[in-house]
């Protein structure tokens, strides 16, 4: 047997993130036996800002952790290049899941040390000491809002009370943290799993959230949108063909999010008076054909999880694109030898924006296999906080196992729309 086909001691053990998703309460307290507290550890300086007391005796957390890991099944010490990319945040929660908190060790953390240890259930103390009047320096909030229980709080006030509710934290202040889209504020509140949207601004559009206009009226104003405002891409003019087919209607603009959400060049911004969308084809129920990854190696997650999954990691939140030719854009810039892209940028636009709750996800393997079938039951949901696949939406798996279609072949694309696709399968 060549030296190839061997497979190191290491390699055939689990990979970081599968291994701390294995560290329960005993493995730290053997990682504590062996801990020796007058020895400098590689990991010491990759985490010197926090730490974890047992027993009045302090020890680094990211150092025990990787303790920790030698000790759980098929388990192995981890180094220093086993926790890039995983942030501070991520390592802590085997440590506190396990019942160890961790602390600032200094007297005046930073905003950013803060906000490693800052939990959803201290946000949600925040926001009810916020709404029982709590003393603090934050103004109202002027381009953002934190959305919870469908009312709106200012994101900065919110965080800055919360690091007073963590032991060791403190009231923040504003010139201690800046608040915007790409901040650590705002990702510190998304991946607690709270939302936040752009404040909507009847002004930029000079179209009334929420006012009923017959449908010519909207083709009016549109059009002088259209010449004072022009969008970036063109293929939004098509939305006064699909107008047209409803001029006799009424509807009103009802956006329901920010970007690309509270666009009146939208479709699904566009709502009758009876809470439907305007446009009918929007409404019809879709059939999708997925493929849940390569060899479906995600399908146990999909039905476990209930979720499709899809996996262009690479791409960010696709509600901050208007088109799958911003889409196609970024993924060449990540991959410009990505002959696919052209596919893959319309099964991403179609999965954020096409895709919607009712329709039929049928799961696939292969050019002939069927996994199962699901109905869609929300919207879509942008996760950077997981191993992989960070694009998903909720699906309400009915049905799995395998079948096999005489007719076939199926398309070896990612998602497929085959709503009007003929067969006899």
């Amino acid at each position: 047997m060549s030296d190839s086909n061997l497979a190191s001691d290491d390699e055939k053990k689990d990979s970081a993130p599968m291994l701390l998703k294995k560290v329960l309460n005993q493995h730290i307290l053997q990682a504590i036996q062996i801990y020796d507290v007058d020895s400098n550890y590689d990991l010491d300086n990759s985490d010197k800002n926090h730490e974890l007391i047992h027993e009045n005796q302090s020890y680094t957390p990211t150092t025990l952790l990787a303790l920790a890991c030698e000790f759980v099944d098929k388990g192995r010490r981890l180094k220093a290049i086993d926790f890039q990319g995983i942030s501070l945040s991520r390592r802590y929660k085997p440590l506190e899941t396990a019942g160890f908190e961790i602390i600032p060790n200094s007297n005046s953390p930073t905003a950013k040390d803060l906000f490693h240890l800052v939990r959803k259930k201290h946000i949600l103390k925040a926001i009810k000491k916020f709404n029982d009047g709590t003393s603090n320096e934050f103004g109202p909030s002027t381009q953002y809002d934190l959305i919870h229980e469908n009312l709106p709080y200012p994101p900065k006030a919110i965080l800055g009370i919360a690091c007073a509710e963590m032991k060791g934290g403190r009231l923040l202040r504003p010139d201690d943290f800046s608040g915007g889209e790409k901040s650590e504020c705002f990702k510190t509140l998304k991946r607690e799993g709270f939302k936040i949207k752009a404040k909507l601004k009847d002004k930029d559009y000079k179209i009334e959230i929420g006012k009923l206009y017959p449908v010519p009226t909207i083709v009016s104003l549109l059009k002088k949108l259209w010449q004072t405002k022009r969008p970036k891409s063109e293929n939004k003019y098509k939305i006064f063909e699909d107008l047209n087919d409803h001029l006799n209607e009424y509807a009103l603009f009802q956006p329901y999010g920010p970007s690309w959400a509270a666009s009146p060049w939208n479709q699904k911004t566009w709502i009758r008076e009876d809470g439907e969308n305007l446009f009918s084809k929007v409404n019809k129920r879709k059939f999708w054909l997925y493929a849940p990854g390569e060899k479906a190696r995600l399908w146990r997650d999909c039905w476990e999880r209930k979720e499709i999954i899809l996996l262009w990691d690479e791409i960010s939140n696709l509600n901050d694109f208007s088109s799958k030719e911003e889409i196609g854009n970024a993924l060449e810039k990540v991959n410009n030898e990505n002959k696919k892209r052209v596919n893959a940028a319309l099964a991403l636009w179609e999965f954020a924006n096409v895709m919607r709750p009712g329709d039929v996800i049928i799961a696939k393997q292969g050019r002939s296999t069927y996994l199962g079938y699901g109905i869609v039951t929300g919207d879509y949901i942008f996760n950077d906080q997981v191993e992989e696949g960070y694009h998903v939406r909720k699906v309400d798996w009915k049905k799995h196992g395998k079948w096999e279609d005489p007719v076939g072949p199926f398309a070896l694309k990612t998602l497929t729309d085959i709503t009007n696709l003929e067969t006899s399968s």
